[in-house]
């Protein structure tokens, strides 16, 4: 059974021809096409129709099902009058798989006919398709879909692996002038596994699943969209992350060239933090980066560019506001976090901000800081800033030769500590803390505070109003209800610091003031978040201090300089956030020669 135009005959063909007057009607029930390669392609539940054959042109009707090996399939596709796949860029024998599908073509009987005027429709259902060569430079195996294609266009639509990755894919291609615009829309699920061995840079920024659709259409720029709302979000340098669940949606416009790859339109967006600019990647890995506006808590409002330095990055921040809340936790919540290397790239920060938010609403103005690490490990810090009361304020970190040291200086001590959320009871003051040590050990040091107030502490509030075990009044009504602990002016605070691997320890520690005072000494938080410290509290310690200060009377009651001559003893136990109180009532009454009897050990 012949066809027409170069389509092979089809063989071994079952059917029925019937005529009516000058039309034909031929109907196969089944039959086999043979192309010259030797493929083959099965032929069944066919029509060729020719209406009016004794009029010029004469033009048959074919309709037809078809069902064999995709590269069979192929190949009959690609001959005229069809020629399916002279567009599409693909030789049969680079296809895998099986296809069944359905042709329709205006087929001509006689010669010069005009055949970019006849219609046709191939219309086909493929499984286990793969292509042995790429298909615009990208690796499709293991297909499932359909393909359609008509004098104006090809379209196809197939879930399929693409580069290894599972993706659907909704494709058109125009096959002539008039025909739709040029169309690619590629969707991606990509899980950790999938990242980790196609993009495994991400690692550090991205975890979880994450919807990709990339749209292409007509030059070689590519829309890409990405649904992140069920992916956790990480910038390990500025110490903020979205948790899995929070919504966000990254959009941007990707051009490659050669091995550049430009991220144009970079819209990062959330209910409370966004990303706009343009990033540069070559061969894969980050350039640079431009972000006109970053917003990643409220209120910020900066900009901020990142450039591959070496093997490192800088980022340069400058702007009017930004939230330092998220920062001052990974800075502050540990010195162990800040000795150890995550084995991430090198990085080195410097900011130029009109306007730091930190804890309790306080704030610091005209920022100027320098910073730089390496994973988690701060190798240097330098910051400069003002605090609303005008005070100067600098803090800096400097490591070298195996070494680290910790300082900072403020005329507004109240200011900084409750800025880095440190504590937040203290007002004024002048504050110097210096901590030295190896870099990959315990800082060790001192801090030192003057002139300042204690407002409204609840732990000086207990102290003085809790009542002993086994007395039956408190301190403050030991000394007639003179001690009132809403507001105390101290002239001085002291401690000996020793800070490692999750712990916090204190020795030597006296506050002093003109109506209390109080030593103090141990563990602040040990690495189960667990405090023990003792101490001795001091009423009316201007009074008590008289003593201490007379040769003769000081070496009998005072007991060493910073001891008066009646308190309590004290011990805090127990959790950290809020341990238990414990009061000795023995050494209310007791001489100072002899409190030192009654302090816990």
């Amino acid at each position: 059974f012949d066809s027409a135009g170069r389509i092979p005959p089809i063989r071994d063909a079952v059917g029925v021809v019937g005529f009516h007057g000058n039309d034909v009607d031929i109907s196969l029930s089944s039959g086999t096409v043979y192309m010259p390669s030797g493929r083959t392609v099965a032929a069944s539940n066919g029509t060729l129709t020719v209406k009016a054959a004794n009029r010029p042109p004469v033009v048959g009707a074919l309709d037809i099902d078809v069902d064999g090996e995709a590269s069979a399939v192929a190949e009959l596709a690609s001959y005229e009058p069809i020629n399916a796949m002279r567009h599409v860029g693909i030789l049969p024998e680079d296809l895998s798989g099986s296809v069944t599908g359905h042709v329709k073509a205006d087929i001509p009987l006689q010669s010069g006919v005009d055949s970019s005027k006849l219609d046709w429709l191939v219309s086909l259902d493929y499984s286990g398709m793969s292509l042995a060569k790429p298909f615009e430079g990208q690796i499709v195996t293991d297909a499932d879909g359909s393909i359609t294609v008509d004098p104006e266009k090809a379209v196809i639509s197939a879930k399929a692996l693409l580069n290894g990755i599972p993706a659907e894919l909704d494709l058109v291609e125009p096959l002539r002038d008039d025909g739709p615009a040029r169309s690619r829309k590629v969707a991606l699920v990509l899980d950790d596994k999938i990242r980790a061995a196609a993009m495994p840079g991400l690692k550090p920024l991205l975890a979880g699943t994450v919807k990709v659709a990339i749209d292409k259409n007509g030059g070689g720029a590519q829309n890409v969209s990405a649904d992140l709302t069920n992916a956790r979000l990480d910038i390990p340098w500025a110490g903020w992350s979205k948790g899995a669940g929070v919504p966000a949606n990254v959009t941007f416009v990707m051009t490659k060239s050669g091995d550049t790859t430009t991220l144009s339109d970079f819209d990062l967006d959330g209910k409370t933090f966004s990303v706009v600019g343009s990033i540069v990647l070559v061969n894969g890995a980050l350039s640079s980066a431009r972000f006109s506006k970053v917003t990643l808590n409220r209120g910020d409002d900066v900009a901020v560019s990142v450039k591959r330095s070496g093997k490192g990055y800088a980022v340069d921040i400058s702007g009017n506001a930004l939230d330092a809340r998220s920062l001052i936790k990974q800075f502050t919540s540990d010195v162990d976090t800040a000795t150890k290397t995550t084995g991430s790239d090198a990085i080195s920060v410097s900011a130029d901000v009109d306007q730091l938010t930190g804890f309790h609403d306080e704030q610091l103005s005209n920022l100027k800081l320098d910073y730089s690490a390496a994973g988690s490990r701060v190798n240097g810090l330098k910051v400069s800033a003002r605090a609303s009361s005008g005070a100067a304020i600098s803090i800096s970190n400097t490591t070298g030769a195996g070494q680290r040291s910790l300082n900072m200086q403020s005329a507004d001590a109240g200011a900084i500590l409750r800025f880095l959320n440190i504590y937040e009871h203290m007002e004024g003051g002048t504050i110097t803390l210096a901590l030295a040590g190896p870099s990959d050990g315990s800082l060790k040091g001192k801090v030192d505070t003057s002139n300042f107030f204690v407002v409204n502490e609840p732990k000086l509030a207990s102290i003085v109003s809790t009542t002993p075990a086994g007395d039956n009044r408190s301190l403050n009504q030991a000394v007639k209800g003179k001690l009132d602990t809403s507001r105390v002016k101290f002239e001085r605070g002291y401690a000996e610091i020793d800070k490692g691997s999750g712990y916090l320890k204190l020795a030597n520690g006296v506050l002093r003031g003109p109506r209390i005072g109080t030593t103090f000494q141990g563990t602040l938080y040990d690495q189960d978040n667990n405090m023990d410290m003792t101490g001795t509290f001091m009423p009316v310690y201007g009074l008590n201090r008289i003593f201490g200060e007379l040769p003769i009377v000081g070496a009998l009651l005072g007991n060493g300089r910073d001891r008066g001559l009646i308190g309590v003893t004290y011990r805090l136990k127990g959790n950290a956030n809020k341990p238990l109180l414990d009061i000795n009532p023995l050494s209310v009454i007791a001489p100072g020669i002899f409190r030192s009897i009654f302090e816990y050990r």
